[in-house]
């Protein structure tokens, strides 16, 4: 089953299954005891939301060799943590906005990470 998060005609947000083009609004909690209701949506008609809303994003960086050697830095000998806002977290196809002084900065990178 795919489910995705999405805000409604109604601007109301809500989770959903999608199924051949069409989505069907799920009630409850889509982690544990849920049901799909009769609330059907064309993909078209709906706008997709990011996946979840994060309290608080820890990444780990520095944590494989290639991104190392492109930042001209050594492998740290313990796991460089850092934090990411939850505002970091965009839905599938949205742009996300980068203010310029973002690319003066020294060693700044801007990756993106995908999950599926």
């Amino acid at each position: 089953m795919k489910i995705l998060r999405f805000e409604n005609a109604k601007k109301r947000a809500a989770f959903g299954k999608y199924e051949d083009g069409s989505v069907f609004e799920i009630s409850g909690d889509v982690f544990g005891k849920h049901s799909v209701t009769g609330e059907r949506y064309d993909y078209g008609e709906i706008k997709p939301l990011a996946p979840c809303l994060p309290t608080k994003i820890i990444a780990v960086g520095l944590n494989y060799r290639a991104h190392a050697r492109e930042m001209k830095k050594e492998l740290p000998r313990e796991p460089m943590l850092f934090m990411k806002p939850s505002t970091a977290v965009i839905a599938q196809k949205h742009q996300r906005s980068v203010c310029a002084s973002a690319s003066k900065v020294a060693g700044a990178s801007l990756p993106c990470f995908l999950a599926r």
